[in-house]
């Protein structure tokens, strides 16, 4: 029988691999070391903040099902409707600090886009002496 699919661990997984990108690049060295690894890092961080966008629009589906049901509970005997209220309008915070994320990652990126490295006297790339 096929598992089902989890979106808690399938987000869990995101974190996690990011935090690997984080360590992995605390320090420049082999395959990170050149204006090219930067420029595809940063095509792939925007393409994750994008996705962020949409995980986090999506990520109170089971908070709103839950309420629209009459089942949504609240641990200190507040009121359901709201703490769904406050989750919807954080949510909307996120979404637009999200937004500038996105817009910034993506001017980092175009910046990048012309950077090179210049290879003048650098025996292992064959560059010949100014």
């Amino acid at each position: 029988m096929p598992k089902k699919p989890n979106p808690v661990h399938a987000v869990q997984e995101a974190a996690e691999a990011l935090g690997q990108f984080n360590h992995q690049s605390f320090a420049t060295g082999p395959n990170w070391e050149y204006p090219p690894h930067t420029y595809r890092a940063l095509g792939s961080l925007t393409q994750l903040a994008h996705r962020l966008a949409q995980a986090i629009a999506q990520s109170v589906a089971p908070a709103e099902r839950t309420h629209a049901e009459g089942r949504l509970a609240i641990d200190h005997g507040g009121s359901p409707a709201r703490e769904l209220n406050a989750l919807l309008a954080a949510r909307v915070d996120a979404l637009l600090a999200v937004r500038h994320l996105i817009t910034a990652v993506e001017a980092m990126h175009s910046a990048s886009a012309a950077m090179g490295l210049d290879t003048t006297g650098l025996a292992e790339f064959g560059g010949t002496s100014r």
